[in-house]
């Protein structure tokens, strides 16, 4: 699980529209990033049409979190053992067309 999830952040940290929302010290399985010009909800909905389950997570949700970091929203990913590289990298194939 940290495996993928350290892969995940290393590779949307690639991209130049991208921004992962990480505090620092030690990060979870879960992977939050903000994707410049599109909302959190449309990347759901696009990694959706690819077959990749997420959710969005909004300020009412995780308010100290998000406050904290400055952001109303942010895409939210989540991988687990039950996942693949090859499931990441649809997620990946996603994040550059959006």
């Amino acid at each position: 699980m940290q495996y993928l999830a350290h892969r995940l952040r290393s590779e949307l940290g690639r991209h130049e529209r991208v921004t992962v929302q990480e505090t620092s010290g030690p990060c979870s399985g879960i992977v939050t990033f903000l994707v410049d010009g599109v909302a959190p909800a449309e990347v759901v909905t696009a990694a959706a049409k690819a077959g990749i389950n997420m959710n969005a997570s909004s300020a009412p949700w995780a308010r100290l979190d998000l406050d904290a970091r400055g952001v109303s929203d942010v895409a939210r990913v989540a991988p687990h053992v039950y996942n693949t590289d090859d499931e990441l990298d649809r997620l990946l194939t996603v994040v550059d067309a959006l």
